[in-house]
């Protein structure tokens, strides 16, 4: 029998802050009602109703809930695990059925499904993981690659550790299991281990098959940080001990080697190589292993693509004649580590000097400055430069790159705004944020300065500006007119800009109207982070100005997006490009796919809306077209625009698809070594439909509390409106206020 209900009270406020306030407010009513000049009836009617209702008002403050406890019988679990690898297909010596068909005749049967039908049935699939069907194996697809049937089990355990498990019947073939031993929560699962497959006839001396069974590495490698590719390598039939060499080359020279030693008893070895990149970009790396003696040499080897990212934003700096402004510019960024700099300054006789990220000093040209070149930074910094100083078509390109979604600072003094200027150059009049007006010189003196409203809530300033006193400055170029469309976000007491932003297409551009910023490298105490005032003024600054992500794809910079960079052998590809914003009836680009034999094949794209298909999260408007490769190997995309301006690269990787096929009978001995480990049974495969006779598991008896709201039920509500409905009636008929 079920012990009685319990009322639970969770008071909003404090009994002891309910009652005497209830009290209270009965006293208070009963003094106001007193003295009323009604017939006594009546006026206790009155305080009834408004005590009614604060009584009310006070249950629902109290949040009373019913708590019942209820038993509950719960039939044991009963979980299946089928095996959905590749090797299930096959089908060895005299055997008149695959095991994927033994298994499948055992789940079908009725006596399997009586069995069911008494526990609490929970089915499981081993691949290259343990996946659990909801609705039970209706028509099971053995096509895994891989079976990890050691860590499917464990995986599995500790799904069912809360249980009360009767039995785990397991139907596989004891085939390419993972190389690690059952975890505690799988030894405490009585495994029902059958057999799927007949007496094999064994040949006198089967020859030795040395394979690479898996091969893990990352996704994404980042450029400079370590990164580690793991082999595993797998031997059946192995006689004595084995000495394999496994070797790592990265397009095509040899990274590392290593020498593998198999004992008697080893079945599986694993090699590491441990790899630092030093070029962005898609590597073809493959795995190779030089076994003596193998069977088949076909599975020696394996290839793949690791991708090599740079997650800094590159910054360039190109500075006119050395001040102190380049110094500490350049030691704040370099400071930064989510920054990576290359600095060029210009010298006496018009050389440059390059200050490259870790390097010294070294003589170089100018930076390129092309549309190509630029794809490489995200924030560019014009120094003290005249326009006449930058190669032809330099401007128009660092127009394009600011509309695409680049960052570009104006960081000058007399020769960058002078006559001779940036502002002489077309390219650049439209973009900049502030245009220097007739007898425009840089003030020298004395000049406080303060954020104005606009730059107290702007991104560029927000973590940086904590209402403190700035330093001052002792110089400004004035006078200027700030653009339409820019903001002034640092200014001086007489309001002469002294930092002004702007938007322009799809990017963002910044100047600073003073040489002397660099001096709060010496005052004004700390910003965030630890930080010097000017260190974190540049560092937000340029965090600001840098595109994010987003910004990136959705700019006008021809990208191509795939959904990986690797593709099985006559798997769909689909190859997906962002190209600013879309036109409508636009062009389209055009895709040209080269084969691993050279041939060339060329493929419209077209307007498509592009998604998780290409790998993107959001969707966004692009162009798409698709094609089946027909055989392995390596494969180059370039897409190029209609008006050949622009030209995107990739590459990918076909493969065969990986079937787990050994040609080995079932593993008898594994199979074994689980079932005595958990305390199950080996089962043979003419026993199979016994297995009701070995499961074993009692219900159990749960309490379970339940509880459920009475404070919240609309009646109370209705009731509470009513009362003082009632009030309000009675005191309108007896024209009281």
């Amino acid at each position: 029998m079920n012990p009685p209900a319990t009322l639970l009270l969770r008071p909003i406020l404090p009994l002891w802050v309910i009652l005497p306030a209830l009290a209270a407010f009965a006293g208070l009513s009963w003094l106001t009602y007193r003295h009323c000049p009604v017939h006594p009836r009546m006026r206790w009617l009155l305080w009834g109703l408004r005590v009614a209702a604060m009584l009310l008002l006070a249950w629902l403050l109290l949040q009373g809930q019913w708590r019942a406890t209820h038993t509950r019988v719960e039939l044991p679990t009963l979980a299946v695990a089928l095996d959905v690898s590749d090797s299930m297909h096959e089908k060895l010596g005299d055997n008149p059925r695959s095991r994927a068909e033994c298994a499948t005749a055992i789940l079908d049967s009725s006596r399997f499904r009586a069995l069911c039908s008494r526990y609490r049935t929970r089915f499981f699939q081993l691949g290259e993981s343990a996946t659990e069907w909801p609705q039970g194996p209706a028509d099971p697809v053995f096509n895994a690659p891989h079976s990890n049937l050691s860590r499917g089990l464990n995986g599995i355990g500790r799904r069912l550790q809360a249980e009360n498990v009767a039995a785990l019947v397991v139907l596989t073939d004891g085939l390419d299991h993972a190389p690690e031993a059952l975890t505690a929560e799988a030894r405490a699962l009585p495994m029902l281990v059958a057999i799927l497959e007949g007496p094999v006839a064994t040949p006198a001396q089967r020859p030795e098959e040395v394979q690479i069974g898996e091969v893990s590495y990352p996704r994404v490698a980042v450029l400079g940080w370590k990164a580690a590719v793991e082999v595993l390598v797998r031997r059946s039939n192995g006689r004595g001990e084995a000495a394999v060499k496994v070797n790592f080359l990265r397009e095509g020279e040899t990274v590392g080697s290593q020498t593998l030693a198999f004992a008697e008893s080893d079945t599986f070895q694993r090699a590491v190589f441990e790899i630092t990149p030093d070029k962005v970009g898609r590597h073809f790396c493959y795995v190779e292993i030089e076994p003596p003696g193998d069977a088949d040499r076909e599975n020696n080897m394996r290839e793949f693509v690791l991708d090599v990212r740079d997650p800094q934003n590159s910054v360039l700096y190109i500075e006119g004649p050395p001040r102190w402004e380049f110094k500490f510019i350049k030691r704040a960024v370099q400071t930064e580590k989510t920054f990576k700099l290359a600095a060029y300054v210009r010298a006496a006789d018009g050389a440059f000097l390059r200050f490259g990220e870790g390097e010294g000093a070294g003589m170089a040209a100018m930076p390129a400055l092309t549309a190509e070149a630029l794809e490489k930074h995200t924030v560019v910094i014009l120094g003290d430069l005249p326009a006449a100083a930058l190669p032809a078509g330099a401007a128009a390109a660092l127009r394009s790159f600011v509309e695409k979604g680049g960052g570009l600072l104006f960081l000058g003094a007399a020769n960058a705004y002078g006559e001779a200027g940036w502002a002489a150059e077309p390219a650049f009049r439209e973009l900049l944020p502030a245009v220097s007006q007739p007898g425009a010189r840089m003030v020298e003196g004395h000049s406080s300065v303060a954020v104005p409203p606009a730059g107290l809530t702007h991104p560029a300033l927000r973590q940086w500006f904590d209402g403190r006193e700035l330093p001052p400055v002792l110089s400004v170029w004035r006078p200027v007119e700030a653009s339409p469309f820019a903001t002034v976000l640092v200014a001086t007491a007489d309001n002469a800009p002294v930092l002004v932003t702007r938007p322009y297409g799809e990017g963002r551009v910044a100047i600073v109207l003073s040489d002397s910023l660099w001096r709060w490298q010496m005052g004004g105490g700390e910003a965030a982070g630890g930080k010097t005032v000017y260190d974190g003024f540049i560092t937000q600054l340029l965090a600001w100005l840098a595109p994010d992500a987003a910004t990136l794809a959705e700019s006008a910079l021809l990208q191509i997006v795939l959904a990986d960079n690797e593709f099985d052998l006559r798997e769909p590809v689909t190859i997906g490009a962002l190209h600013g914003r879309r036109a409508e009836g636009g062009d389209g680009l055009r895709c040209e796919i080269e084969t691993p034999d050279g041939r060339r094949l060329a493929e419209p794209m077209l307007p498509a809306e592009l998604g998780a298909e290409v790998g993107l999260r959001k969707p966004a408007a692009g162009y798409a077209c698709q094609f089946m490769p027909a055989e392995p190997g390596r494969y180059a995309l370039t897409v190029t625009t209609a008006d050949g301006t622009q030209t995107a690269r990739e590459r990918i990787l076909v493969r065969r698809p990986e079937r787990e096929r050994t040609g080995a009978p079932v593993n008898r001995a594994w199979l074994e070594t689980v079932a005595a480990q958990t305390g199950g049974r080996l089962v043979a495969l003419g026993d199979a439909d016994r297995l009701a006779d070995w499961v074993a598991g009692e219900p159990r008896t749960l309490e379970v509390n339940e509880e459920s709201p009475v404070w919240n039920r609309p009646e109370a509500y209705v009731l509470l409106v009513l009362l003082f409905l009632a009030e309000w009636f009675v005191r309108r008929r007896m024209d009281m206020v």
